[in-house]
C-alpha cells in the first residue's frame, strides 16, 4: 500500500484537466471505432451475400459450403482484425498518457511503438481476460449474481493494459500486478474504477444523444468515445504510476485550485 497522501478525487479532477489541454489522445480510439464500424459494415453485407449465395446454391452442396465457409472466415478475420486495431489504438493512448502527465505534448508515435512492441502480452492478457468474462457470464446466469462478478473483474484488472505498455509486465505477470495493486489499494482504486465508469455512462449517454444526428452526429459521438477512452487511460496510467510507486509527485502536470479547508481547534 502507498504510505504517502494520496488524494484519489483531486487526481480524478487533474485527469479532466490533463484531458482538456491534450485532446489529442482522443484520436487513436475515436480513429479506431471508426474503421471497426466500417468493418463491420463490411462483415455485415459479405456475410449477408454469402448467406444469400448459399442459399441460391442449395443444390449444389459443395459450392454452398465453400460460400458459407467464406462467410464464416470472413467473420472471424474481420473480427480479429478490428480487436487487433482497437486493443493497439488503446493501448497507445496508454503509452502516450504518461507524456501528458508530465506536462509534455503527449507523443502518439512513440505510444504506437510501445504498443505495437506489447502487442503479443495484450494478446495474452486479453485472451485470458475473455474466458474469465465468459466464466463470470455463465455464472451469472446460473447463480443469478448479476455483475457483480464482473464489475469485480474490470475493477481488479483495471491496470492490466497500463502494466503491460508503462510496466513492461508479460500478458500473465500483468494480471497478477494489476489484482496487488487493485486489492492493496482498495479505497483510491475503487475511486478510479468508480469515475472511469461514470466517464463512461456520461460519455455512453452523451453519444446517444448526438448520434441521432445524420454524418456529424455520428463523429461527434466517435470523438466523445475517444474522449472517454483517453480519460480512463489518463486515470490508469496515473493511479498505476501513484500506486505503483513510479510516480513521485502527485499532481505534477497540472495545478488545481487549493480546497477550502476549515480550521481546525
Amino acid at each position: 500500500m502507498i504510505n504517502r497522501q494520496f488524494d484519489a478525487v483531486a487526481e480524478l479532477q487533474a485527469a479532466f484537466q490533463v484531458l482538456s489541454k491534450n485532446w489529442i489522445l482522443a484520436l487513436p480510439t475515436a480513429i479506431a471505432s471508426l474503421v471497426a464500424i466500417v468493418f463491420l459494415t463490411s462483415m455485415a453485407g459479405a456475410t449477408a451475400l454469402s448467406v444469400l449465395g448459399a442459399g441460391s446454391l442449395s443444390g449444389h452442396p459443395g459450392g454452398m459450403a465453400a460460400l458459407l465457409g467464406m462467410g464464416s472466415m470472413t467473420l472471424i478475420g474481420g473480427g480479429a482484425l478490428i480487436f487487433l486495431i482497437t486493443a493497439v489504438a488503446h493501448a497507445t493512448v496508454i503509452g502516450a498518457a504518461e507524456d501528458a502527465w508530465r506536462g509534455q505534448q503527449p507523443d502518439l508515435s512513440r505510444g504506437l511503438s510501445r504498443a505495437v512492441a506489447k502487442l503479443p502480452s495484450i494478446i495474452i492478457a486479453a485472451i485470458i481476460l475473455a474466458v474469465a468474462a465468459m466464466v463470470c457470464a455463465i455464472l451469472v446466469i446460473a447463480a443469478g449474481l448479476g455483475l457483480l462478478l464482473l464489475l469485480a473483474l474490470g475493477f481488479t484488472m483495471m491496470y492490466v493494459l497500463p502494466a503491460i505498455v508503462v510496466g513492461s509486465e508479460s500478458g500473465t505477470s500483468a494480471l497478477g500486478a494489476s489484482w496487488r495493486l487493485s486489492t492493496r489499494n482498495f479505497a483510491p482504486s475503487i475511486a478510479a474504477f468508480i469515475g472511469i465508469v461514470a466517464a463512461y455512462i456520461v460519455g455512453g449517454l452523451v453519444s446517444a444523444t448526438i448520434g441521432h444526428v445524420p454524418v456529424l452526429g455520428w463523429i461527434a459521438a466517435f470523438f466523445v468515445g475517444g474522449l472517454t477512452s483517453a480519460f480512463a487511460a489518463l486515470v490508469s496510467v496515473r493511479f498505476y504510476d501513484v500506486l505503483g510507486g513510479a510516480a513521485v509527485q502527485p499532481l505534477a502536470a497540472v495545478d488545481l485550485p487549493p480546497r477550502d479547508i476549515p480550521p481546525t481547534i
